[in-house]
């Protein structure tokens, strides 16, 4: 950046240079001697002072579009590592992603583990109690899923901050492909300036040939000879820059690539938080189908400790009458031994 602030004064002093000696003294004494101007050629120098009045326009154009090399630089590495960024955050949240995956994995294990119990279950015998142990089990399993639903909807949050990093990167490529829309004007300006040298090349070898003899104006070509190659010079600068553009093109077309990268895996991570959705959903589900059996089951439990009861009072009740019926035994007995004799 240094360096175009430094080019920049040096190519405005040799502009105004040019600026200088388009109207020189030595001109102004020879307007009023139409005899001396006639055995020079006036129109042929007065074409010559345009095509170099053109050539310091362009000369200085060019130098403007220079200057903004060092910020298409900076907007290039501010890109790169908000880039970096935005793989970084859809590295978290892949890894987020997977880890909610393997606990709805257990989750739905568990459960169906637990319809096989509810349907174990619904046969009323001794081990109903096991279904009942299960689904007072499943209530810290219900909290952990509570959990795992909050954390995928933590999620959705980086996902639109990382939406938002992509318009923002798609902003910073949009500035660049402007900065080398500027590069590539730049570039046909740098080539009007080869054929302007090239041109003035050819007309100041013309005017040497034409002024052979003329102390004076063979001064004045020679300076402007002298000028000419320090704008050759500056040209073999400008093409150096030219190369830099194409350098920061091709880095520009990589970032266009990481980006599209980027766009593939964002789609690939809404597409398992589409999955996830699903699931959770079938995990409700579930639950509500789990609730209704555990309903079901303890009103079972219940009538089956009801007849229970029943059962307990008829086993008192005929508890109640085994004396009787021991009596009647030792009757019948006796009446059967009467009965033989």
């Amino acid at each position: 950046m240094e360096k175009t602030d430094a080019a920049s004064p040096s190519a405005s002093s040799s502009a105004a240079r040019h600026r200088v000696l388009l109207k020189p003294p030595d001109f102004q004494l020879f307007r009023g001697e139409k005899v001396q101007m006639s055995r020079f050629g006036s129109k042929n120098i007065s074409t010559w002072s345009a095509q170099i009045q053109m050539f310091n326009n362009s000369l200085e154009n060019a130098t403007s579009v220079t200057s903004q090399s060092p910020m298409l630089k900076g907007s290039l590495d501010h890109t790169s590592m908000e880039i970096q960024m935005l793989k970084e955050g859809l590295k978290n949240t892949r890894t987020q992603t997977q880890v909610t995956h393997e606990n709805l994995r257990k989750l739905s294990t568990q459960i169906q583990a637990l319809r096989e119990e509810m349907k174990k279950g619904s046969d009323l015998n001794p081990q109903t109690q096991s279904p009942n142990d299960h689904l007072e089990n499943t209530s810290p399993e219900v909290q952990r899923i509570e959990g795992c639903l909050k954390d995928v909807d933590a999620l959705q949050s980086p996902a639109q901050m990382l939406r938002r990093d992509l318009d923002e990167a798609r902003g910073e490529i949009k500035t660049l492909e402007d900065g080398l829309k500027n590069a590539r004007a730049f570039s046909s300006v740098a080539g009007a300036l080869q054929r302007g040298l090239e041109a003035s090349n050819a007309e100041i070898q013309r005017l040497k040939t034409k002024l052979e003899g003329q102390s004076v104006l063979s001064v004045r070509v020679q300076t402007l000879q002298n000028n000419l190659e320090k704008n050759e010079a500056e040209l073999q600068r400008v093409s150096k820059d030219l190369e830099k553009a194409d350098a920061l093109h091709a880095q520009t077309q990589m970032l266009r690539g990481r980006l599209e990268s980027t766009n593939a895996e964002t789609q690939v991570l809404r597409g398992h938080l589409e999955k996830t959705d699903a699931e959770i959903q079938e995990l409700k589900s579930g639950l509500d189908n789990a609730s209704a059996w555990a309903q079901l089951a303890n009103s079972s439990l219940e009538n089956a400790s009801a007849q229970i009861q029943m059962l307990k009072g008829d086993l008192e009740a005929i508890s109640a009458l085994k004396p009787e019926v021991q009596l009647l035994k030792i009757i019948w007995k006796e009446g059967t031994r009467r009965s033989r004799c």
